[in-house]
């Protein structure tokens, strides 16, 4: 059995699931060149130089104390890596609440596609009218010091 998927099958999709319930097929996963990695390379920018020395991967949604947690990580010097953003302005202004407006933000829109990724660079104050009214489809949202 084999189940081909892009991005990072193992972080925040049902192939574990897969491998569980069809165990007896004995399935296989391969790997390839994670969203995140290919989204690193695409900054240009060790997400771990300087005194930022934390990435966090996690899910893009603020709620149950979370946004608490999340922006006193940022806060400290910590540098997050947000997969699966559903609503990227009310995301924004959850943090640009508790932050001040020139944290650095760095968004990675179908990292891995040369002929498709894109690059965002911008603040808290100043992402949201830099991708203006554009649909962005599978990105990754980075927020935090070593995107300086």
């Amino acid at each position: 059995m084999v189940i081909l998927d892009n991005g990072d099958p193992t972080i925040f999709g049902p192939h574990i699931g897969y491998m569980r319930e069809f165990a007896d097929l004995n399935p296989e996963i391969v790997p390839g060149l994670s969203s995140f990695n290919a989204a690193n390379a695409a900054l240009q920018t060790s997400v771990v130089a300087g005194e930022s020395r934390v990435v966090a991967l996690t899910i893009g949604r603020l709620d149950n104390g979370r946004d608490e947690i999340v922006a006193r990580m940022i806060g400290e010097g910590s540098t997050l890596a947000f997969f699966m953003v559903r609503d990227l302005e009310v995301f924004i202004d959850g943090l640009n609440a508790r932050l001040p407006g020139n944290t650095p933000v760095a968004i990675v829109a179908q990292a891995g596609s040369r002929a498709r990724q894109k690059i965002i660079r911008g603040t808290l104050d100043t992402i949201l009218s830099r991708i203006g009214e554009e649909k962005l489809p599978a990105y990754l949202l980075y927020v935090g010091e070593s995107l300086r």
